[in-house]
């Protein structure tokens, strides 16, 4: 599976459209194409003995055509309403997270991979679309596979980061995977390269297949 390449240590160069640009309402169920996608094998830059050796891996469109754990999809959020993209086979990679909720669930027998694109500040805009997943997860029970948030399952403590070399910030993004399985990636950005990220964990949150209770609208500020 995909997750297999995703190792701590690797620099992958990401410089995708992460926000999706479809007009929508709040709350708005929003189906996205697949955006089909190989991180390439990784190549070997800078030097050893000066501390700047990296595995470097392009991520570029198209499927590999042996390799399937080289492959996964790309699933944009946008503010105020549930992305969502059908599976098919491969898993889905989505991100930056900043406090949303991701979630599997079956529409029209097909599994899907979605993303609630909450933001902070932003209180209507967040309540119509948990309002909108509470009643799926309410009134479909049978159709939600389950549900994780990427920053606030993670359990430990923060990465690492490598002080002097990467940006303040952190990139963590959140795989759904084509056995229903559900990882946090955390990565940091590059000072010299904010589109090249290190993986700096990688961890399976476990028992997310079973959370599918309805979201609270008391916190919703996301």
């Amino acid at each position: 599976m995909f997750q297999e390449k995703l190792t701590v240590g690797r620099f992958i160069n990401l410089n995708l459209p992460l926000i999706a640009n479809i007009p929508h309402l709040d709350g708005d169920m929003v189906a996205t194409q697949q955006l089909l996608l190989t991180l390439e094998q990784s190549t070997k830059t800078g030097s050893r003995d000066e501390g700047t050796r990296k595995r470097e891996s392009n991520v570029v469109i198209g499927q590999h055509a042996s390799k399937d754990r080289r492959n996964f999809q790309w699933l944009p959020w946008l503010p105020g309403a549930l992305t969502h993209v059908a599976v098919g086979g491969v898993d889905v990679l989505t991100g930056p997270m900043s406090g949303c909720d991701l979630v599997l669930f079956n529409l029209n027998g097909v599994l899907h991979a979605g993303h609630l694109g909450t933001e902070f500040g932003k209180a209507a805009a967040n309540n119509a679309i948990k309002a909108t997943w509470n009643a799926l997860a309410t009134n479909h029970p049978g159709r939600v596979i389950g549900r994780f948030n990427p920053l606030r399952d993670f359990k430990g403590p923060t990465p690492t980061q490598q002080v002097g070399k990467e940006t303040t910030g952190t990139k963590v993004f959140g795989l759904m995977t084509v056995k229903c399985q559900f990882y946090t990636v955390w990565c940091y950005p590059q000072d010299d390269n904010p589109t090249q990220l290190r993986i700096a964990a990688l961890q399976k949150i476990k028992g997310a297949k079973v959370a599918t209770a309805p979201l609270s609208m008391e916190d919703a500020d996301d």
